[in-house]
């Protein structure tokens, strides 16, 4: 069950309490939403995370945002170049207390969205990780 004003879509730039590997520790930090789904009578939102490290190094599956410095682009976004691996992906069933913020407050995750001129890079980001996670029989 969640309170928010509408549901994430595709594209939509969250916050999420994020595990990342190295080092070994849980961090609020940006996802963008990949995909949404109806699971039973919820929803599930598919997400990839963002990173400040290794912005100059794009993989298959990896894009970036570089934030305008005139204005507010509509991502969410402060810091001013922010890399999402798609390819490291996560589904949390949409509701306040998978998405609660740093003080324990819950609200709607929703911070921004992936700005027009970055949409054709997430969009080619999604399509080459799908297609290195397809089964080749």
């Amino acid at each position: 069950m969640h309170s928010w004003s509408r549901l994430p879509r595709r594209g939509d730039i969250v916050k999420v309490w994020w595990r990342v590997p190295a080092p070994a520790e849980t961090k609020h930090r940006p996802a963008v939403v990949i995909d949404v789904r109806r699971v039973g009578n919820d929803f599930a939102v598919l997400l990839c995370y963002a990173t400040t490290q290794k912005t100059d190094r794009l993989f298959a599956g990896d894009f970036k945002i570089v934030r305008d410095t005139i204005g507010d682009d509509g991502s969410g976004l402060t810091e001013p170049v922010v890399k999402f691996v798609t390819s490291d992906r996560r589904a949390l069933l949409v509701s306040d207390e998978a998405f609660t913020w740093p003080n324990g407050k819950s609200r709607c995750p929703i911070v921004g969205r992936v700005p027009a001129r970055f949409f054709r890079q997430f969009e080619t980001a999604v399509a080459a990780s799908d297609a290195t996670r397809q089964d080749v029989s």
